[in-house]
């Protein structure tokens, strides 16, 4: 019944990915088709819109087809089933096809000449965020107090645990993985916690502090859009942090004995905040859009300039997905495509939020050995 669940539960997610997938070209900025920039109101227009069929009568044939491969494979390579394996598939598929998409987009901007005669402009809102679209940093203390109460409970516990830990849960939800007792291996998963909680505030503070830059035409509406979409995606990543920890202390507390859970209770307490996380993800993507493009909020023309585009900065875009400008200050900015934000791999600063993540993964591994 369990392994019937998860099995059910890892479809629901599959499909998700895929309809996400599907969805993706209307989610993204106005002016922003398949990573190319567009004027407004071009992108509006009848060749962008066939461009997007096209994208979705494709890519659902495509995921028709993938379907069908995935079923083979979870019965030829079974392992690979619940690793990743078929998700990272349907992400690979979704990139292809983006960049097949970008490339007749780009090819459609440059026969049309859409940018000639335009005024391109930068129009950036600088300065602090109001106060009320601010979440406040203190909410962090529950997933940081609750990894830190984890690990002084590891060390209490830690004179009367088994020689051997268990480590890993199965669809099951019984143990299928142990090692034997350390103070290290102890330690781990509140480590592993500290460091889900440090990527989730590197996360937090790029959303706020991420460049904000808004439409040319619109840049009143679109900052109220900007405004809505941080404080909601900034509200996300608490509850995911809170649920996250949740989740991670529920596994700790079976580990070290301090509970005992049926495989049932074990399965709802790990698959539960997790899904919850998951439709509040979509949810936000669906109904805001990239940077809130999708937010239905007072229109204003106060500021308005109809004649006016964004700034053509598609050469700074790497294969659509890696922005480097060595003359942009920005570390953080809006994808190109997708939802959320990405980094500036030309600043020096960035590779520091790269690398703290990765270091802090390393040393949990480490501790293993002690």
């Amino acid at each position: 019944m369990n392994t019937l669940v998860f099995q059910t539960y890892h479809a629901i997610v599959l499909a998700a990915v895929f309809a996400l997938g599907a969805a993706m070209p209307w989610l993204t900025r106005k002016d922003i088709v398949f990573g190319v920039r567009l004027p407004e109101d071009f992108a509006a227009g009848e060749a962008v819109r066939h461009l997007r069929r096209s994208y979705l009568n494709a890519y659902l044939a495509a995921a028709a087809v993938a379907v069908v491969l995935l079923a083979a494979q979870s019965v030829v390579w079974p392992m690979l089933k619940y690793d990743g394996f078929d998700v990272l598939a349907v992400v690979a598929l979704m990139t292809a096809f983006y960049w097949a998409y970008r490339a007749k987009t780009l090819r459609l901007k440059a026969d049309s000449r859409v940018m000639a005669g335009r005024v391109q402009v930068t129009v950036a809102e600088i300065g602090p965020l109001a106060p009320e679209n601010l979440v406040s940093w203190a909410w962090f203390l529950l997933p940081l107090g609750l990894a830190g109460a984890n690990a002084l409970l590891g060390l209490w516990r830690y004179p009367n645990l088994p020689d051997r830990i268990p480590m890993h849960f199965g669809a099951d939800g019984l143990p299928n993985s142990w090692a034997h007792k350390s103070v290290g291996v102890v330690l781990l998963m509140p480590v592993i916690q500290f460091v889900t909680a440090a990527v989730l505030m590197v996360s937090f503070w790029g959303v706020r502090h991420s460049k904000r830059q808004l439409s040319p035409q619109r840049p009143a509406e679109s900052a109220r859009q900007q405004a809505l979409f941080r404080r909601a995606w900034s509200i996300f990543i608490v509850a995911a942090a809170i649920l996250t920890m949740l989740t991670m202390s529920v596994i700790f507390w079976v580990m070290v004995g301090f509970v005992r859970l049926c495989p049932d209770a074990m399965m709802a307490a790990t698959l539960g905040p997790s899904a919850i996380v998951i439709v509040y993800a979509i949810v936000l993507s669906v109904r805001l859009g990239q940077s809130g493009s999708r937010a239905a909020v007072a229109a204003s023309d106060a500021g308005d300039n109809p004649t006016a585009v964004a700034r053509d900065d598609d050469r700074f875009w790497k294969a659509g997905l890696f922005y480097c400008n060595p003359d942009d200050p920005a570390v953080f900015l809006e994808k190109r495509f997708g939802i959320g934000y990405t980094v500036n791999f030309a600043n020096p600063k960035a590779w520091l939020f790269i690398a703290l993540p990765l270091v802090l993964i390393v040393v949990a591994l480490l501790l293993t050995r002690f």
